[in-house]
């Protein structure tokens, strides 16, 4: 005979000696107990929990480290902002290699914000070791960034917080660390904020040290930049000018940028300026570009695009403006071809270098 309710040879007339059930509740075997029920072996000292015992309960994140994350979060939308803003405001161009490092730092800084972020949500350890980080770049903010990243610093390296963020389960940690988890995850309301407005004033004291230097960074680039465009815009009306004078003005040259843009009659071939400098005067790349016209050239012929006899001109000088965002410098050519630089406003010189002026380098 066996137990039906846990399969245990019985003995004749007696109780089942695992689960205590009373003999003489059917004369079932073991093979027939089986065919319409499972048979459940009893649970024996040192058998571990059952799947309906409830799972140790996580750490609980600390009000301070949640409001730590979102003050951590407004830095990194503020970063990431700055650097599109950058990108979108900064122009292309051989000498914007700098302003693109700086807005590539820029980006970093705020992927790194956010990193820090969701380590501090989810209790992480990266979340702890990147928040240590910027608390160590705090400390250069002399007097008070030092001041607010110490204490920073002091409340991450508490122990309690050194055990939130180690990245062990709590049925891992000796009594004392779980202990000092929960400890840290009781503060004050008083606690909480004033943790988080010293965080705000250094974050704020950081961002401000980056700003100074980065935004000066931009600045220059962004004028460089323009400063290479003007100098490319200059080089193409010399160059325009010279082929027209070559092949299409008897050797006189166009009174104007639009006279350029004109290509000869036929259509054989191009103008002789791109269509977007083909306006008088022109806004390119933060510079105003414009052609003034010299004295008319006698027995001028007419040009082989339409314009009349007597109309083309002995010379010309093209000035580069700063205008909006300022360049810097000023710049202009003449039928000399060579490109002169100064650092205010440009004299008109028909021939020669204009005073004051160098040539580019």
């Amino acid at each position: 005979m066996y137990c039906p309710t846990c399969g245990t040879p019985l003995p004749p007339s007696s109780a089942c000696p695992s689960c205590g059930t009373p003999a003489g509740r059917g004369d079932l075997t073991l093979a027939d107990s089986r065919l319409d029920r499972t048979v459940i072996a009893p649970r024996r000292e040192g058998d571990g929990p059952t799947l309906t015992e409830p799972p140790a309960h996580p750490f609980v994140r600390p009000a301070a480290i949640t409001l730590l994350a979102v003050v951590h979060g407004i830095a990194a939308a503020i970063w990431l902002l700055l650097a599109i803003g950058g990108a979108l405001y900064l122009p292309a161009g051989e000498d914007a290699v700098t302003g693109a490092i700086v807005l590539m730092v820029l980006g970093g800084i705020g992927a790194a914000e956010l990193a820090c972020v969701v380590g501090l949500w989810r209790l992480r350890p990266h979340g702890r070791t990147l928040a240590l980080g910027f608390a160590w770049v705090g400390l250069l903010g002399v007097p008070l960034g030092t001041l607010v990243s110490a204490l920073v610093l002091y409340y991450l390296f508490r122990p309690g917080i050194k055990v939130l963020f180690s990245g062990l389960p709590p049925e891992a940690l000796s009594a004392e660390d779980r202990a000092q988890a929960a400890a840290v995850s009781r503060h004050s309301m008083a606690v909480v904020v004033l943790v988080v407005a010293l965080v705000a004033v250094c974050l704020v004291i950081v961002i401000g040290i980056v700003a100074a230097i980065a935004i000066p960074s931009l600045l220059r680039a962004k004028a460089a930049a323009n400063e290479a465009m003007a100098i490319g815009s200059l080089r193409a009306v010399a160059s325009g000018q010279a082929l027209f004078a070559a092949n299409c003005g008897g050797g006189s040259y166009a009174p104007s940028l639009s006279l350029l843009g004109v290509p000869p009659a036929g259509g054989a071939a191009a103008a002789f300026v791109a269509p977007d400098m083909a306006v008088d005067p022109v806004v390119k790349g933060g510079y105003t570009i414009t052609l003034r016209a010299g004295p008319t050239a006698a027995g001028a012929p007419a040009s082989c695009n339409g314009a009349a006899a007597g109309t083309l001109v002995e010379t010309y000088f093209v000035t580069a403006v700063p205008t909006g965002v300022p360049g810097g410098r000023y710049f202009g050519t003449n039928q000399d071809g060579t490109i002169y630089e100064r650092g205010s406003d440009m004299p008109v010189a028909q021939r020669g270098a204009p005073a004051g002026a160098t040539p580019v380098r």
